[in-house]
């Protein structure tokens, strides 16, 4: 059908059913219900009223409106349902919407996922400067009622479960759950090699559910589960960066996940210090509340920047893993400074023959809830200056259980219970 005019009532495209261009006489809301193989050319804008209803219950439905989204059509005002579970079986799956023509090529719509489970996704980005990574590369609408398990998503800058980048001051991710899976970010080689860049660049912004998001957007009642997500810097368990002090994350639980920070494609101007159970980073007062978290691992790899050791030994992990690629330090001026959480259980230094400095300017006591602390290929030092008491003849005290192999104190070093003030 050419040319379809709606006097009254809806209209339903079944499969094999196509028409171009639909417009209505009537000032009352219409509702295509466009079935999966069904094809409506020209969906109508959103300032009409009539509202496009897609039903999806196919990977290759799933792939022919990903194709669409990516060729221009935003589905602005519409509205896609799944109304089936889809194993999308590992093959490769290029992102919906993208960042290098955003917003004019991303999803505007309304996806519902109806409760269903999308599996075994797998997909990359890599485009220079503009790679952006999830089930959907990038939105402006919403995203609700969705679950993906065992997810492999890739790339050299933001990357989400759900959704890689936002900055719509107004999408919105709803009930939507990731479990199982990795999520990855490695900063790519931009070429231009200086003091502080190093010659690369991003790597970072990644979550579990959204990479980057704005003032306006918002996270509700989603989770992410046994998934481990991996970046140099502003990576969460639900959200790598929330920009701004209108963005909401609310009710989110992330459970099992593992951090990993890797620092072996440094950019030495960014420390990279901004990793966390829910939010990697916060830009301004975003509202972050009522979210739980329980973190199965953190992990450094290649460890420069003082600030990055003190992240790590802030999380409550049941297991740390630092590795040392130069000389860092330890603020331990603290007495009552605990490191790791009350989860924890063993936090391990690795210092691949590098030096570790605790910095007080009096003793410094190392703490933990409980955990032991292994060390291992170190050398160990203290800005203290003793002051010739009994325990100022020891600059650097451990009051928790301990196990060391080949450290080297350049300092008085006492091992005790836990030290009672």
């Amino acid at each position: 059908i050419t040319n379809l005019e709606v006097k009254q009532g809806n209209v339903r495209i079944e499969k094999g059913g196509k028409v171009t261009n639909i417009t209505s006489e009537t000032s009352e809301e219409i509702t295509v219900d466009l079935e999966e193989g069904g094809t409506l050319v020209n969906i109508p804008d959103a300032s009409t009223n009539i509202i496009v209803r897609r039903s999806i219950s196919t990977a290759e439905g799933l792939k022919a409106f990903a194709a669409e989204v990516n060729s221009g059509k935003t589905y602005a005002g519409q509205t896609v349902v799944l109304t089936a579970d889809i194993d999308l079986n590992n093959a490769d799956w290029t992102p919906i919407g993208g960042l290098a023509r955003y917003p004019s090529v991303t999803f505007a719509g309304t996806f519902d996922g109806n409760n269903h489970t999308i599996s075994n996704l797998k997909t990359s980005d890599f485009t220079t400067n503009h790679a952006t990574a999830g089930f959907f590369g990038s939105i402006t609408g919403t995203v609700k009622n969705l679950t993906l398990t065992n997810v492999n998503i890739t790339s050299s800058h933001y990357a989400g479960g759900i959704v890689g980048y936002s900055s719509a001051n107004g999408a919105v991710i709803e009930n939507c759950h990731v479990n199982g899976g990795t999520i990855t970010s490695t900063p790519e080689y931009t070429g231009t090699t200086n003091d502080s860049t190093n010659g690369y660049d991003n790597g970072d912004k990644v979550g579990g559910i959204i990479g980057y998001m704005v003032s306006g957007d918002k996270v509700e009642n989603c989770s992410v589960n046994n998934v481990k997500i991996q970046a140099f810097r502003d990576f969460g368990g639900i959200v790598g960066c929330a920009d701004g002090n209108g963005v909401t994350v609310t009710d989110c639980t992330a459970t099992n996940i593992s951090l990993i920070q890797d620092g072996t494609y440094t950019y030495e101007d960014k420390k990279p210090n901004t990793f966390d159970g829910i939010v990697g980073v916060k830009g301004g007062n975003p509202s972050v509340t009522n979210n739980t978290s329980s973190i199965a691992s953190v992990k450094i790899i290649n460890c420069f920047a003082d600030a990055t050791l003190e992240q790590a030994l802030s999380l409550d992990a049941k297991t740390i893993e630092v590795n040392l690629s130069g000389n860092v330090a330890l603020n331990t001026s603290n007495f009552s400074t605990q490191r790791g959480g009350e989860s924890t259980a063993t936090i391990t230094i690795n210092g691949n023959d590098h030096k570790l400095t605790c910095n007080s300017t009096y003793r410094n006591h190392i703490t933990t809830a409980g955990a032991t602390i292994v060390l291992n290929n170190l050398t160990m030092t203290s800005n203290y200056k003793t002051e010739g008491s009994t325990w100022d003849d020891y600059a650097i005290i451990f009051d928790c259980s301990t196990a060391i192999s080949n450290v080297s104190f350049e300092r008085q070093v006492a091992l005790c219970k836990p030290y009672i003030h």
